[in-house]
């Protein structure tokens, strides 16, 4: 009976042992549970937060996109009106040089054609005298 008492001692205490060990082993079991939720808790706000932080991100991106086309558009604008101002002065100028060289040419013509009278005239002129000389010498 002896060794059946040790042995249900022992075996008794093999018992209390493993029922510790397990009591350690499911405290152990909850705090890892419990960290794994804090982890998991943590993890869930850090994703949250990241797809806040993504998102206000791409707003931005999306805004400086808008405000990059707007500005390009801008600027499109502001060369097609430069282009424009540009074309309209050659032409002015162009046209300016072109109206000077026509009242240039103009002038020329009239001058010439003045002088050209003025040369037919004294032609007329030398020869109305050369004729008025002629007709006296072959006075009939």
């Amino acid at each position: 009976m002896l060794e059946l008492e040790d042995t249900i001692r022992a075996t008794r205490q093999e018992l209390t042992d493993r029922t510790a060990e397990t009591h350690d082993h499911s405290n152990i079991i909850r705090q890892t549970k419990s960290e794994m939720q804090a982890i998991l808790k943590i993890q869930t706000e850090l994703n949250k937060k990241m797809e806040e932080t993504n998102m206000k991100v791409f707003e931005k991106v999306d805004s400086s996109r808008a405000l990059s086309e707007h500005k390009l558009s801008e600027v499109n604008r502001s060369i097609a009106q430069l282009r424009q101002e540009v074309q309209v002065s050659i032409l002015s100028y162009v046209f300016d040089e072109f109206k000077d060289n026509l009242e240039e040419l103009a002038q020329i013509h009239k001058d010439s054609s003045t002088q050209i009278i003025l040369d037919f005239e004294k032609a007329i002129t030398s020869l109305n005298s050369d004729t008025k000389v002629i007709f006296k010498k072959v006075k009939f």
